[in-house]
């Protein structure tokens, strides 16, 4: 998104110690359906614009599942993200916060803004959820946090269009 007074939000400038969001709820969109109505999250990107400024980081649009698309942010910025599993906001229907990093085709904003944002908990005319579901940090990858604080290695969890 380029915003016309903020400029672009690119994938490369999240930087350590950002707070790590996203909006909506994830997983399970290819088996449900919703992949076929999702509303495009373009009005929340200007909300963000407008109201975060500079404070707005990085950003990307999940088309290919969280963990695959959040090491798309990682690559690009030369840092790492650490996701809580326990904070991933998933839709009624999906059954563990594995399908959240696994499935595609969400269309949600995951994005990174310094950590003295105040966001409220929804934003834009439709009122979207927003969740803090990690932080950026020094390093390289992604990877989650388990419920029993094992760390996995996410970047390769989502839609891969080699195969």
């Amino acid at each position: 998104l380029s915003h016309s007074s903020r400029g672009p939000v690119l994938r490369s400038g999240a930087q350590p110690g950002d707070h790590v969001y996203v909006t909506g709820q994830l997983g399970r969109s290819l088996q449900s359906g919703r992949h076929l109505t999702f509303d495009p999250r373009l009005a929340e990107a200007a909300w963000l614009c407008d109201h975060l400024g500079d404070r707005l980081h990085a950003m990307i649009d999940l088309s290919d599942g969280i963990g695959r698309d959040s090491a798309r942010i990682t690559d690009a910025s030369g840092v790492g993200i650490e996701l809580e599993a326990v904070r991933l906001p998933r839709h009624a229907d999906v059954p563990s916060w594995e399908s959240c990093l696994r499935d595609g085709e969400d269309y949600e904003l995951l994005f990174c803004a310094a950590p003295d944002t105040v966001l409220p908990t929804s934003i834009g005319p439709a009122q979207t959820l927003i969740t803090r579901i990690g932080t950026v940090i020094a390093g390289h990858g992604s990877v989650v946090i388990t419920p029993d604080a094992q760390r996995i290695e996410v970047g390769e969890m989502g839609w891969d269009h080699q195969t």
